[in-house]
């Protein structure tokens, strides 16, 4: 299964922005469940808090922005290649 480090989706704060920078440039930025995992009590966070007024997402790098989930780690889930088999109705 395609976990997350913190250096996968780094978040910080300029003022009243909150900050979310997408860096796995080598798979273009593909969303993992750990990112979403780690991405999903952020913003809900920020939600509460009068002080972040906005939120910039991006990519790092100049390549693609997010080529979305990464299908990658669910197919390989899917066909018992790696991960855990539950990966997929998880995801």
């Amino acid at each position: 299964m395609s976990e997350s480090t913190t250096e996968d989706i780094p978040f910080g704060r300029t003022g009243s922005v909150g900050t979310v920078m997408l860096n796995r440039p080598q798979a273009l930025h593909a969303f993992t469940l750990g990112m979403y995992r780690q991405l999903d009590p952020t913003l809900r966070a920020w939600a509460g808090d009068p002080e972040i007024h906005a939120v910039l997402i991006e990519g790092a790098g100049d390549r693609a922005f997010c080529a979305g989930g990464d299908v990658r780690a669910v197919y390989e889930a899917g066909k018992g290649i790696s991960g855990d088999p539950d990966f997929t109705s998880v995801f």
